[in-house]
């Protein structure tokens, strides 16, 4: 018999996992956009003050549509971000934390260009899960 505390447990265990699934599917969304040519539809997955920090260099507000313009101006750079170890952390019950390592690979080059911690501070806004702030912290390579 499953009592009211093991129904509750298994409730928020399921809304957890639900949580992770989808913040690791923004995350990957985000990535499949940048490295599909399409870097100006991954700042949608934004909320509205977000921001995008790669080694100290914060883009953020009207800064943060400009950063995926100029990427997806990069029609030359063609990347390929492979994540792992993502690491999902509940901050309150619409926040959480997603860390992981991307390694990005610099087109046609069959060697990593660069391999990156990332930190992603996601939030739930009307129902969705929105990046808040992404941090970018290379500690190998850098092309």
């Amino acid at each position: 018999m499953v009592t009211d505390v093991e129904d509750h447990r298994s409730s928020g265990v399921a809304s957890a996992l639900a949580d992770r699934q989808e913040c690791e599917d923004v995350i990957y969304r985000s990535f499949e956009m940048i490295d599909g040519g399409r870097a100006t539809e991954a700042g949608s997955l934004f909320v509205a003050d977000g921001s995008h920090t790669v080694e100290g260099n914060v883009a953020s507000g009207p800064g943060l549509a400009k950063f995926f313009e100029d990427r997806e101006a990069m029609v030359d750079r063609r990347t390929r971000h492979a994540l792992s170890n993502l690491r999902f952390e509940p901050v309150a019950r619409d926040e959480a934390t997603m860390r992981y390592i991307s390694v990005v690979y610099v087109l046609p080059e069959p060697s990593p260009g660069a391999v990156a911690d990332i930190t992603d501070h996601l939030v739930r806004e009307d129902g969705r899960w929105r990046l808040a702030h992404r941090k970018i912290e290379i500690v190998a390579g850098g092309r």
